[in-house]
């Protein structure tokens, strides 16, 4: 029976991680974590300050640059969780009890799980991209890779996380996607407010 549970909820983590594989929001998920490198490479071969990254970036793989991806990322992961707990919904009986099967209400661990795998895959696009361009430019020292994929892991990796379920309540409580976006949006500006 332990075996059954797993393979119900292994199988929803896939189920979920094909369904925003396979949207448009894949692409768009793609196309602007990707753009914040290249915006960071542009930069660094024009020799221009972003603000938040110095001229001399002596350290690409930062703490600036895992906020700026972690930023983006946030955003995408709670649009993400919120369509694929939208759709999972959808997908649902109208009402139970569920005569002869189990209740699927009970997968929807998987379908956050799934939407989080998402996203983490998707965040090792703009750190590929990133370390590329250390590895091949000459102008400065390479960048200190520990303390960098450490801020990688604990900036961008926790808050999708987080965004991702906050965006998954919002998707469950409201119908559509764009309003479980707003109640993630609503909630980040009240956090933000209270620190």
């Amino acid at each position: 029976m332990v075996q059954k549970k797993e393979a119900g909820f292994l199988t929803e983590v896939g189920a979920t991680y094909k369904l925003l594989a396979g949207s448009r929001l894949a692409w768009i998920t793609a196309i602007l974590l990707l753009l914040v490198p290249v915006v960071v490479i542009v930069c660094d071969l024009l020799g221009v300050g972003l603000g938040f990254i110095s001229v001399n970036m002596t350290r690409i793989l930062g703490y600036e640059f895992a906020f700026i991806v972690g930023l983006v990322g946030t955003n995408m992961a709670a649009w993400c969780a919120a369509y694929a707990a939208r759709r999972r919904i959808e997908n649902l009986p109208a009402k139970g009890p569920f005569v002869g099967k189990e209740d699927p209400r009970r997968y929807m661990l998987g379908t956050f799980w799934g939407s989080v795998l998402f996203i983490w895959l998707m965040l090792f696009l703009p750190l590929a991209l990133i370390c590329i361009y250390d590895a091949v430019r000459t102008s400065v020292v390479n960048c200190d890779y520990p303390h960098g994929f450490a801020h990688y892991l604990l900036i961008p990796y926790i808050s999708t996380w987080i965004s991702s379920a906050i965006g998954f309540f919002g998707g469950i409580i409201f119908k559509r996607p764009l309003k479980a976006y707003l109640f993630f949006l609503a909630i980040f500006i009240l956090s933000l407010l209270y620190s």
